[in-house]
């Protein structure tokens, strides 16, 4: 099973911005996949089982790494 720092870059790959906003966006994914963890397990989850459930919860890898460089592209050509 992915740690969420894994699973977060890899919803990054290949985006290219800002760094600072990069990473105050993954810190902010990692927050909410960090509380839902918690509360799953509070439920009498495993941590495996959070973590999966956690992940689904999120979305599919790539149509949010798709929606990223989206993002961050339209945001380079603004600036």
């Amino acid at each position: 099973m992915k740690s969420i720092d894994q699973f977060v870059d890899s919803l990054y790959k290949g985006v290219d911005g800002n760094l600072e906003e990069i990473s105050g966006f993954k810190e902010e994914m990692k927050a909410h996949l960090i509380e839902t963890v918690k509360e799953l397990k509070k439920e009498g989850r495993t941590e495996e089982e959070s973590l999966r459930i956690a992940y689904e919860r999120f979305g599919e890898i790539k149509i949010i790494n798709t929606g990223l460089l989206n993002l961050f592209h339209k945001q380079k050509k603004f600036i």
